[in-house]
């Protein structure tokens, strides 16, 4: 009996120490999962890490192009600006060449001074005045206003004119 007893017990001892090992293996398994997760955990927040790295260039990148973007509108407004001045210094320049003073103007309508006076005053002429209140006027306009009136003179006007352009001209 004693050594079915011894038997018994050397059974119980295995069975326990079986059991123990499957404690252990499980315990062990458990152990490699949860390192398993750990990675996953610590790969997930690199992923992470390198997106919002991802991110950030990106922004820094959308940063720069807008910026790029406001020069480059600031130039063009730049250049729009001078091209307007440009366009407004030709449209002086255009109409000084195109002015005329009144003796040239007395030359072209072949009347007197006091008639001329008198077609300002009237404004039957087509006249402008500098600020200084000096008038002037544009030699297309006097030849349409001579051409409107049926002036007599026209033939003679039109002889002036082209001896005018040709003095400017030489």
């Amino acid at each position: 009996m004693a050594l079915a007893m011894a038997m018994a017990m050397a059974m119980a001892l295995a069975l326990a120490l079986a059991m123990a090992m499957a404690l252990a293996m499980a315990l062990a398994l458990a152990l490699a999962l949860a390192l398993a997760m750990a990675m996953a955990l610590a790969m997930a927040m690199a992923l992470a890490l390198a997106l919002a790295l991802a991110m950030a260039m990106a922004l820094d990148l959308a940063m720069a192009l807008a910026l790029d973007l406001a020069m480059a509108l600031a130039m063009a407004l730049d250049l729009a600006m001078a091209l307007a001045l440009a366009m407004d210094l030709a449209m002086a320049l255009a109409l000084a060449m195109d002015k005329q003073k009144l003796a040239e103007a007395l030359d072209i309508v072949q009347v007197t001074m006091q008639t001329l006076n008198a077609w300002m005053r009237e404004s039957d002429i087509p006249v402008y005045y500098t600020p200084k209140g000096r008038p002037y006027f544009f030699e297309k306009e006097l030849q349409e206003w001579m051409r409107s009136r049926g002036n007599k003179r026209q033939s003679r006007a039109d002889e002036i004119l082209h001896g005018l352009a040709k003095k400017r001209a030489s």
